[in-house]
């Protein structure tokens, strides 16, 4: 059953029936009044109180699958047939009143919306015929003023509108300080030959005494340090940030323990972040260990416990959210002394590291980092770029040496006998001087040739032309249908594909064509065509490993950059070739520990063929190790190689980043990866990343790599060519790949529109590439364009309540796209939850887009028409902006007509699987319903557990930003009721520890009410204003009163000693935004803060400024302390600050230091400030 065609018209209405219970507010009023009760015409119920009509409609108590989902009690349609609403509207399309700019028109239009969504509070959605209007109420009060609203003519609805209008986004910030123009100093610190150590600080720090050597007064190692990690836990001593940069397996972790335990020493806080779930769960297994379970949470997408521990383990993007979240509460961070970022080279990583950037300008400058990385080549412009950034000293501790050395080899496939010699093995790189011996790399890719041209599958020349055919027809007409490549060169035919049966396919075809020609059978077939291709890859892997049991070098990792290759070349191994790795001691340890891990399984999903393929391999000691694995499954094989039970795992990559699991030796199948785009050649970085998990520390007195040379090219280039590249090229330098996505921009913009500009000036992209920040910039002004457009912000840049919701979903890649179709589908009213989930599914689902996937509800599929109308809508208006709507969109080319956004954000391939396991079906019959090939189990538990994470997100969304409890209570309810078998399996590294990631995300607190309305001019305590920006100069523009000084401390000592008056100058103008009030005037607000601290009760005569006047005073273009409050200032060209107490001032302590108690109050009453 294919997805169903609906025409543009049709939506939900086609499928259910009206709910004759329901009445229309429009009518009536909202619908959760009583029938007796009656609405007078300015919108008050007669004889109801209102704050006792104003209750939510009470839950059910248990979700039933059939249950359709209600909107908010007080969302109405409104007609718009007679309202002034649409003769307003009318009015400012082209042609009427001289109006001829389309663009003009569509400008106004949109003020005119947004000033409709203000007036109502709620968000407000008009039909493009201007017929209707559907109005999101979040109370029945905010329903009767929008209906009282749309019922004014249109001149008076037209002069109230404007009267919302917020003010003009600036087009930049304004900025105290110029980062680029500080000039930084460098200091070689003497080290040992084994490493260098620099430190990097702006040249207005004074370079402090500090000693190299640590005291390890706060832990204590049970192993001697080497002198690299002395001299980094030494740094991190001293109370500075530092960046560890070395190979895999060097012991970083060390350092970052220390940090850790210095923390907890000092009675503070500390953040562990890491790049994936899997490490942080180890990470949370080790820490637990060392410091104890009491003091150690954990943060990622599907766990969360005791985030108030300590220590908390999480990955980088829930770091990155937090950090978000000080915008509503500055002081989130206040008791946490350092962060640690684990594989902090991932800031270079083209889809993510855009996450790293913004938590390093993010962080608050009392948070010290302890970055954790592989070697960088550009490890001093990094740190350069974090010192300025964050006004601190950055120590670089950075060494090549590793604890064992490693041995690279080659590993030529084929036959062992060459002309009568054994040798399959060729040296490439001999510790300790780790010369490249090129010979023997030339040697190995000739004997490979060789053997490679007498087993080759050959073409007659004289056929050779009539194969390819004119401009390569013929291959391509027998190639019809099939993904496969065919190429002829020197006579020798080569097919490719990415999946065996089509190779086998594609071979056939070829074979039939030559049998057709004359050829004879024997020679039109490929050589060993009776067989599996791959498993004359698994017999050169079988004597492999066999070479390295008889040398004792195992246990080894096998990386294969292709799941299902890792499952296939398991299974051979341990059934066509029996090859068994284990004892009877170890079989019996290896089956008791797999009997109580999947003890929480289901009997039914006992026999998924992976958790059967899995138990059989691992009794062999062989595992398998890939992100389509069942967690659990995944989980038990890291426990089982770590605790050195399984001598031979076959993975992926992913079991490179920073996983400690190191092995004896490490294989490369092969040096070709698909990075989500293309085939390459892995870059010399990885390579070493990945080599750098051969030898254990104390264990292994050498390491080794090998590298199985299959052919004598590589991706058509010469192999020789190609390895060298890969042992002799430097790793690449990390780069900044900054970008700016619709939910950051969302939520730098909503806490002030000049954050977003402070954080394009502040990324490392600005330092390193100008040009190219320069066009993001220009990319991030058109998308902010985009926001306007389509009602998420205002013109100000203020969010909007469809903003909001955005804001609040972090899971989806597109927040924008899931918020425009939550609306869409009018909060999924008329959807029942399985069918809910169902459709959010499409949003999460990973792998290759597939709409050929049967869905057996009809109101899903009529919910998957809507949600690709919605992309296309979103697309068109991206591509209107030349921005691109998603990553493979060809704006840029071929043109793009939203079908790229649809196959990028709404794959509906599990859609159905997703709606059989919300209506409770078992997990082994969801996974037949999707269809995933064997090895795919672990991609649906990541879809389902990411759909979880997301429709805990739209719980909230519904509850809080729509005002639909009930709808929201009922996908609660399912949710829970999803959180069974597989899903429900305790992690192997977390136990049965309380998860509180079942529960609801917490609503946010209100906002504070202004403590004094606009106008109030009166005294107020500077410590409760905070500063508008974070950096300003210590001298003012002009002296604050005529004839006075001119300096910020000289200012506030003259304040002290009665001097001047707080009433001989003008009143300071202050704002309230949010929670607090700011001043834009920074430096007198820092004079009289020190004053404040010195002069206990000390005030300052203020004026409240409404939204207009603070414009006039270019407020948006200034503010930009959205996420730390304004509780302080840093002086420009110094690192010393004006905060809210003594210890935070380290600029103007002179005025206290070696004053033992405040002035006293007579003297502050001759003052005039008691």
């Amino acid at each position: 059953m294919q997805l169903m065609q609906l025409d543009d018209g049709e939506d939900l209405d086609a499928i259910h029936e009206p709910d004759p219970k329901r009445q229309k507010i429009a009518d009536v009023g909202p619908t959760h009044l009583n029938e007796e009760t009656t609405v007078n015409p300015i919108g008050k119920t007669n004889g109801l109180d209102p704050e006792k009509v104003a209750t939510s409609v009470p839950y059910p108590n248990q979700t039933d699958g059939k249950q359709q989902l209600r909107g908010g009690a007080n969302w109405f349609k409104e007609k718009l047939a007679m309202s002034g609403l649409r003769a307003v509207i009318q009015n400012l399309l082209p042609g009427n009143h001289g109006l001829e700019d389309a663009s003009a028109s569509g400008v106004r239009q949109m003020l005119i919306r947004h000033s409709l969504i203000r007036a109502c509070n709620c968000h407000v959605e008009v039909s493009a015929d201007l017929s209707t209007a559907d109005i999101f109420a979040k109370g029945w009060q905010a329903a009767f003023e929008a209906k009282k609203l749309f019922g004014l003519p249109a001149g008076e609805l037209e002069t109230t509108l404007l009267q919302q209008d917020a003010g003009a986004m600036p087009d930049g910030c304004e900025e105290e300080e110029n980062l680029e123009s500080v000039e930084m100093s460098w200091v070689r610190h003497a080290a040992h030959w084994s490493f260098s150590h620099d430190t990097v600080r702006p040249s207005y720090i004074d370079q402090k005494s500090q000693s190299l050597q640590p005291n390890l007064k706060s832990w204590t190692f049970k192993h001697k340090l080497d002198p690299v990690q002395s001299r980094a836990i030494a740094c991190v001593e001293n109370d500075e940030s530092v960046m560890f940069c070395a190979p895999a397996s060097a012991g970083k972790t060390v350092v970052a323990t220390y940090a850790v335990a210095m923390a907890l020493h000092w009675k503070k806080r500390a953040i562990y972040t890491t790049p994936i779930k899997a490490l942080s769960n180890q990470k949370f297994l080790e820490l637990g260990k060392a410091f104890g379970g009491q003091y150690v949470g954990i943060m990622t997408g599907d766990t969360v416990i005791a985030t108030d521990a300590p220590i908390v383990v999480m990955t980088l993007e829930i770091l990155q959210s937090m950090l978000y979240k000080q915008a509503r509460d500055p002081n989130l961070l206040d008791d946490f002394q350092c962060v640690v970022i684990d594989e902090a080279h991932f800031l270079g990583d083209l889809e993510r590291g855009y996450a790293w950037e913004e938590v390093l300008i993010l962080l608050p400058p009392h948070v010290k980092l302890v970055l954790l990385s592989a070697t960088m080549p550009n490890a001093r412009v990094i740190a350069d770029w974090c010192a300025r950034i964050r006004t601190q000293p950055m120590h670089v501790v950075v060494t090549e040496q590793r604890p064992v050395p490693l041995s690279h080899d080659i590993f030529r496939c084929g036959p062992p006998d060459y002309f009568g010699k054994r040798r399959s093995f060729f040296s490439i790189m001999r510790p300790p001087k780790n010369r490249f011996n090129r010979r023997n790399l030339k040697e190995a890719v000739r004997q490979r040739a060789a053997i490679l041209q007498d087993e080759a599958w050959r073409c007659p020349p004289e056929l050779a032309p009539r194969l390819i055919g004119k401009k390569g027809q013929n291959v391509k007409r027998l190639m019809s249908g099939l993904s496969a490549q065919v190429d002829i060169d020197g006579g020798v035919i080569e097919v490719r594909a990415a999946d065996s049966k089509v190779e086998r396919e594609a071979q056939e075809r070829v074979s039939i064509w030559l049998i057709s020609q004359g050829v004879p059978e024997a020679a039109a077939k490929p050589p060993n065509s009776s067989s599996d291709p791959l498993s004359l890859r698994v017999e050169d892997l079988e004597r492999l490993l066999s070479l390295l049991k008889f040398r004792d070098e195992l246990p080894t990792i096998g990386f294969c950059f292709d799941k299902r290759m890792c499952e296939r070349v398991a299974l051979l191994l341990a059934g066509a070739k029996r090859m068994d790795f284990s004892n009877n001691a170890t079989k019996q340890q290896i089956h008791k520990r797999l009997e109580g891990s999947l003890a929480h399984l289901d009997q039914r999903d006992k026999q998924l063929a992976q958790v059967k393929n899995s138990c059989d391999l691992l009794v062999r000691g062989i595992g398998v190790h890939h992100g389509g694995m069942l967690p659990l499954l995944r989980e038990m094989v890291e426990l089982l190689f770590a605790d050195g039970l399984l001598p031979v795992i076959f993975a992926t990559e992913t079991f490179a980043i920073g996983l400690n699991m190191p092995a004896k030796s490490v294989i490369f199948t092969d040096v070709v990866k698909f990075d989500g785009r293309a085939r390459r050649l892995l870059k010399p970085g990885e390579f070493r990343q990945m080599s750098g998990r051969a030898g254990r520390r104390g264990l292994d007195w050498e390491g080794h790599v090998y590298v199985m040379l299959h052919s004598d090219r590589i991706m058509r280039q010469p192999a020789e060519l190609m390895l060298t590249q890969l042992y002799t090229e430097e790793p690449s330098p990390v780069d900044s790949c900054y970008r700016v996505r619709w939910s950051s921009l969302l939520h730098l913009i909503s806490a002030g529109p000049a954050h977003l500009y402070t954080m394009l000036h502040r990324s490392l992209q600005r330092f390193t590439d100008p040009n190219a920040a320069l066009a993001l910039q220009q990319e991030a002004t058109r998308m902010v364009k985009v926001l306007q457009e389509l009602d998420f912000i205002d013109r100000s840049g203020a969010p909007l309540p469809k903003g909001t919701m955005a804001c609040h979903l972090f899971v989806p890649e597109d927040a924008l796209l899931v918020a425009d179709v939550i609306i869409a589908l009018k909060g999924f009213e008329k959807f029942t939850a399985p069918q809910a989930f169902a459709i959010c599914a499409a949003f999460v689902t990973e792998g290759p887009y597939s709409d050929r996937t049967k869905i057996s509800d009809k109101v899903v599929r009529v919910g998957l028409q809507i949600c690709r109308r919605v992309a296309r809508k979103l697309a068109s208006k991206l591509h209107f902006h030349q921005l691109p709507c998603c990553k493979t969109c060809g704006l840029n080319a071929s043109g793009c007509d939203g079908e790229a956004m649809i196959k990028a954000r709404l794959n509906p391939q599990l859609c159905e699987t997703a709606f059989q396991w919300a209506s409770g079906q078992d997990f082994t019959a969801a996974v037949l319903s999707s269809r995933v090939a064997t090895g795919g189990e672990g991609v649906v538990t990541r879809t389902l557990r990411r759909l979880d994470e997301l429709m805990r997100e739209v719980t909230f969304v519904l509850r809080h930003d729509l005002a639909s409890p009930e709808a929201a209570q009922v996908i609660q309810n399912t949710r829970l009721l999803a959180r069974r078998g597989v899903l429900a399996a305790p992690s192997a590294y977390l136990g049965e520890a309380e998860d509180r990631v079942a529960e609801e995300i917490e609503a946010e607190p209100p906002w504070p009410k202004p403590m004094q309305p606009p106008g109030f001019r009166g005294d107020l305590d500077p410590l409760d204003i905070g500063f508008s920006q974070n950096t300003c100069g210590a001298k003012f523009r002009a002296p604050p009163v005529t004839g006075g000084p001119d300096h910020i401390l000289a200012f506030a000592k003259e304040l002290c000693d009665g001097s001047i008056h707080p009433s001989d100058m003008k009143p300071l103008n202050i704002y309230w935004f949010r929670h607090r009030y700011y001043s834009l005037d920074n430096r007198r607000l820092a004079a009289f803060r020190l004053f404040r601290l010195k002069c206990e009760g000390a005030k300052v005569p203020v004026i409240v400024l409404n939204r207009r006047q603070a414009l006039e005073e270019l407020w948006l273009k200034k503010f930009s302390t959205g996420f730390t409050g304004g509780q302080k200032i840093r002086i420009t060209q110094t690192d010393r600050f004006v905060g809210i107490t003594r210890e935070q001032s380290t600029f103007g302590c002179s005025l206290w230091d070696g004053e033992g108690r405040t002035f006293p109050m007579a003297r502050l009453q001759n003052l005039g400030v008691a």
